[in-house]
């Protein structure tokens, strides 16, 4: 007995669709992007294919030389498949645009090497009109987008660059980005950033970003030359074994630092004007004198130490401090520290 089957139109419609959506390979993708048929490919994008289509997708979409699939492109940079973000983000680097360079930013941080690698190398290759998302990147809270930003950065021959790159090498909480941008500095050659690098040099907690701004500074050239500094302390009374503390520990901290020379000129004058001090640095050479003065307020101590440039007596830096006499010790290390901080 012969057994017959009937099937309506429509299932017969949901069968054939299955059929064709089973059916598609890495292989149609391909024919389809060379025949500029990307919609076909986004449809088939949208059923949530395997990983060989999405691959096949991410290739097409970077040979379609059309600003049309970037969007599509930035949808596969965040695939799930490591191959397929590797891809896209190869693809994106045919193009430009905004959307594009913050894509590829995203991904220096991917967790695949190739990915993050790959990725670094197409933001080697960005030239100017990049360079307004570069200095926004240079905020972006990854340590290696900075990292990445400041290294294109340190590339380009634009004037708006030297500035930005200053900030990061002074500013940065990470030694990788300082180093970065204080190399980016001595490529560029910016003249501006020499007393920044001489600071560095000296001062900079990590070796390899002070090691790296003495390899700027020689890029540069010229010289930083540091500054002969005088200090002097007046205080009355009991009183001037404090002032005495506080000149002593100013001078060890600033030639510690190496961010000056400190002469001791003879015959300190009693005198606690800054004129006589001036005077008296001068004699002994010294461009700048400190002025460190301490005055009784009840039962506190206001401290204040003073920088003026001999000749002109302009002002370079004020620091003051107060507190109560037994806690002087504390006071006068905070205001050492903070005039050392803030001395270039």
């Amino acid at each position: 007995m012969t057994r017959t089957h009937t099937m309506t139109t429509s299932g017969i419609l949901t069968l054939v669709l299955l059929i064709g959506a089973c059916g598609t390979s890495a292989g149609d993708i391909h024919s389809w992007g060379r025949s500029g048929d990307f919609e076909r490919i986004r449809q088939e994008l949208f059923a949530n294919p395997p990983e060989e289509i999405r691959l096949a997708a991410a290739m097409q979409f970077g040979a379609a030389n059309s600003g049309l699939v970037i969007p599509d492109l930035v949808t596969l940079s965040l695939d799930p498949s490591a191959q397929v973000r590797l891809a896209a983000v190869q693809s994106l680097g045919a193009y430009a645009g905004r959307q594009v360079y913050n894509a590829i930013l995203q991904r220096i941080s991917d967790d695949n090497r190739r990915v993050s690698e790959a990725a670094e190398r197409i933001l080697r290759t960005w030239g100017s009109e990049s360079i307004e998302v570069m200095f926004e990147a240079l905020e972006d809270r990854n340590f290696r987008v900075r990292v990445a930003a400041v290294q294109v950065l340190g590339r380009m021959k634009d004037h708006r660059v030297g500035n930005h790159l200053a900030d990061r090498a002074r500013l940065d909480d990470n030694s990788l980005v300082r180093r970065e941008a204080v190399r980016g500095l001595g490529n560029l050659g910016f003249q501006p950033a020499r007393k920044l690098l001489f600071k560095l040099k000296n001062t900079d907690q990590s070796k390899e970003v002070a090691l790296e701004a003495e390899r700027a500074l020689a890029k540069i050239g010229g010289s930083v030359e540091q500054a002969k500094i005088a200090v002097a302390a007046f205080g009355q009374g009991r009183y001037g074994k404090l002032a005495a503390m506080v000149k002593t520990k100013l001078e060890k901290a600033m030639v510690g630092a190496n961010l000056c020379a400190v002469v001791m000129p003879d015959g300190l004058p009693e005198s606690r004007e800054a004129k006589a001090a001036l005077s008296w640095g001068a004699a002994g050479g010294a461009g700048q004198v400190v002025v460190i003065t301490l005055k009784p307020e009840k039962t506190r101590v206001h401290v204040k130490a003073v920088r003026l440039e001999v000749g002109s007596n302009k002002l370079l830096q004020q620091e003051e401090a107060t507190g109560y006499s037994g806690d002087m010790v504390d006071v006068v290390d905070e205001l050492v520290k903070r005039f050392v901080e803030r001395f270039m």
